[in-house]
């Protein structure tokens, strides 16, 4: 981490920051020091806990262990992601403690944003080679969540 933030400190004497980060990012990385003054939060954030271990592992494990091993996981999503949404927003009042503003767009800002993007959804799709089949199940889970 610390040859990240270095890194990230001294590009930003090079030229503004245009990319996403999160809260957590921005604290952990203490970039306020670097000039970091103003801050949007666009809720796109969302962490995702992928747990990965090899197929050749996999294999060796029983049925029952590779049952256990996806319920715990299972069971665990809701608390991982009430402690990600935390550190979250402890990092933003760290944030702010440090003098950087955000800005929040409103939920009608939001919408209209979104509307307006959709329009290249299609293009987006076809761009990243995402199958439709793929595309669609995406947008029924996207749905289903709102």
């Amino acid at each position: 981490m610390q040859a990240r933030s270095a890194r990230a400190r001294s590009s930003l004497f090079n030229r503004p920051v245009r990319a996403p980060s999160t809260n957590e990012s921005l604290a952990s990385a203490k970039l306020w020091d670097s000039g970091v003054k103003y801050a949007f939060e666009d809720h796109e954030f969302m962490a995702e806990y992928v747990p990965m271990v090899s197929e050749q592992f996999w294999k060796k494990l029983t049925p029952d262990l590779q049952k256990l091993t996806v319920d715990l996981w299972a069971k665990n999503i809701p608390a991982w992601r009430a402690a990600m949404a935390k550190s979250q927003s402890e990092a933003r009042e760290t944030l702010i403690q440090h003098g950087i503003k955000f800005t929040d767009p409103s939920p009608q800002q939001i919408a209209e944003t979104r509307q307006k993007l959709m329009a290249y959804q299609e293009a987006m799709i076809a761009e990243m080679k995402i199958t439709p089949a793929l595309a669609t199940e995406a947008t029924a889970a996207l749905q289903a969540t709102n």
